[in-house]
């Protein structure tokens, strides 16, 4: 699907004849669909998709290790998340910051008690200081060794470190803040139960003493309050994690790296795309003018054709770096809408793919409507229709393979083979169908008479308001000639002067003096007369501004 291939088409074709309809759709726009099927499916082993895209973010690392398929895509982040060792609880519970900041609880505790982060209960005799996002995940997480951060530093900043109670930190220990609810709350059943046969015992022991008031004490944990505070405390490591990752050469680099990498890939498919069907167009039209009967002169035509193909490729340069500059562009875009979808959201391989295409659509469809030189508005309407609509079944084709996949996948030998041959039909039926209805109901001729009936110019508005404000800027402009220069500096100079005696000396007689010697070089009448403090102290008298 190439928009050169686009623009030889007949716009104004419309199918009258029934009988040669399958013919007439065939003729027109056998080119345009092989192409499409050709770049979608006979190609597409030069480009491998990934789970997540070529570039990593902050969104995909922090999935490593719990998502097998997510992989580190930067060598030096890989190497050092792979070797940053065994998780060590004591390297990062005597951190300077975090023994700090107990030490401030500590003494806040002593003398007025301090409230528990998870029961809101006052703490009077005991606390521990609990990491909200454990110190392990933290040393697990793949997103930190992509920045400059240190996990030590960052588990132990102020807004991941809260007071509370021994039993519910011990609890809780290493566990990720959902593993730790979601245990709490299948074991709380059984904490009640226990609660209540040691309250109905006349006579505990020791351990049953210390085992009810750990289980009292985890009953009064109050879960929104954890997970308001967890959410807090991930949006602010996240923050910090997004600012130093993204703000980075590293990430600079590998997007750049991933852009110009998908867009040369895409470009080599565009060009190869391009000669195949020349090669194919030939080699067809050479079969059918054979005469001969032999199979020798039959392969003798095909490999005629394909020299013809190459010929013809090769004559159309012109066009091969068109090709070249329209896939170049489409990978670049392409790889920058996955790696801004994946900050936020992980893109599988299928959704990666449905990217690529649909900037491919968009590259060629700017192109035939503000570069290609159509004949007029419902030529290039017609033509985008057609590559729109050649697109749209391309990736509704490919969607259905992906699902039939896992399924198709398993049948030995031609499972693969299977849900190829299923996306190419269905791919280059839907695209038959959905041309033959553009041609058979003349949409692109439908779409312009509405916008004529509309009677809008799309950039009417624009330019009117474009004139109005040129005109406002010439009168402006003419408005600033007629000022007289030399006088607004003699006047700012006056202004100069005023605001130096005001600032540069704090003697109120002396500033007094030069102010009234200033009012009068610049011939400004004072509103009051005679001495300022007598003229005031008559309340007849009033101050005249002229």
């Amino acid at each position: 699907m190439t928009t050169q291939f686009v623009s030889e088409i007949d716009s104004n074709l419309i199918v009258n004849n029934k009988k040669e309809t399958k013919k007439s759709i065939f003729k027109e726009y056998e080119r345009v669909i092989l192409d499409s099927l050709l770049q979608t499916f006979g190609l597409d082993f030069i480009i491998l998709d990934q789970y997540g895209g070529d570039v990593d973010t902050i969104h995909n690392l922090e999935q490593v290790g719990d998502n097998s398929r997510m992989s580190i895509k930067n060598s030096e982040t890989r190497l050092k998340y792979e070797s940053r060792g065994e998780y060590d609880s004591h390297k990062y519970h005597s951190d300077k910051q975090y023994i700090a900041r107990n030490r401030e609880f500590s003494k806040q505790r002593k003398a007025e008690g301090i409230k528990d982060a998870y029961t809101k209960e006052t703490l009077h005799k005991s606390h521990d200081l609990d990491h909200i996002i454990s110190a392990k995940s933290m040393h697990d997480n793949a997103a930190v060794y992509a920045t400059s951060l240190d996990p030590v530093t960052l588990v132990n900043s102020d807004d991941n470190l809260v007071p509370t109670i021994s039993s519910v930190n011990r609890s809780k220990g290493a566990k990720s803040v959902n593993q730790f609810l979601s245990d709490w709350e299948s074991t709380r059943e059984m904490r009640q139960t226990k609660i209540k046969e040691l309250h109905n015992k006349p006579v505990l022991t020791d351990k049953e003493r210390k085992q009810l008031k750990k289980y009292e004490e985890l009953e009064k944990l109050k879960p929104e309050e954890v997970k308001k505070l967890y959410n807090k405390s991930k949006q602010s490591m996240t923050n910090k994690l997004n600012k130093d990752y993204y703000t980075s050469s590293k990430f600079a680099k590998d997007t750049t790296k991933a852009a110009l990498k998908l867009g040369g890939k895409m470009a080599v498919k565009q060009v190869i795309g391009f000669v195949l069907v020349e090669v194919w167009f030939a080699v067809k039209e050479r079969i059918s003018f054979c005469s001969g009967d032999s199979l020798k002169s039959f392969f003798s035509e095909i490999l005629e054709g394909i020299k013809e193909g190459f010929a013809k490729a090769k004559s159309k340069y012109k066009e091969i770096i068109s090709k070249i500059k329209e896939g170049l562009l489409s990978g670049i875009i392409a790889s920058l809408m996955t790696t801004l979808t994946n900050t936020v959201k992980t893109l599988l391989e299928s959704s990666v793919k449905v990217l690529r295409h649909a900037s491919s659509a968009i590259v060629q469809s700017i192109k035939v409507l503000f570069f290609d030189k159509h004949n007029s508005w419902q030529e290039k309407i017609h033509a985008v229709l057609v590559l729109l609509a050649t697109s749209a079944s391309t990736i509704i084709g490919s969607l259905i393979g992906g699902y039939l996949a896992p399924i198709l996948s398993k049948i030995p030998i031609v499972g693969e083979l299977l849900v190829t041959f299923i996306e190419v039909f269905i791919s280059g039926m839907l695209s038959c169908t959905l041309i033959y209805f553009i041609d058979k109901w003349n949409i692109a001729k439908k779409i312009v008479d509405f916008i004529q009936r509309l009677d809008i110019n799309p950039f009417g508005e624009y330019v009117e308001c474009m004139k109005q404000r040129v005109a406002a800027y010439e009168a402006y402009v003419a408005k600033l000639l007629e000022i007289d220069v030399d006088s607004i500096v003699k006047e700012t100079r006056r202004y100069a002067q005023v605001v130096s005696i005001l600032q540069s000396n704090n003697d109120d007689v002396k500033s007094n003096y030069k102010l009234k010697a200033l009012f009068k070089d610049l011939e400004i009448t004072l509103p009051w007369k005679g001495d300022f403090s007598s003229f005031m102290s008559n309340k007849k008298n009033q101050l005249v501004f002229e």
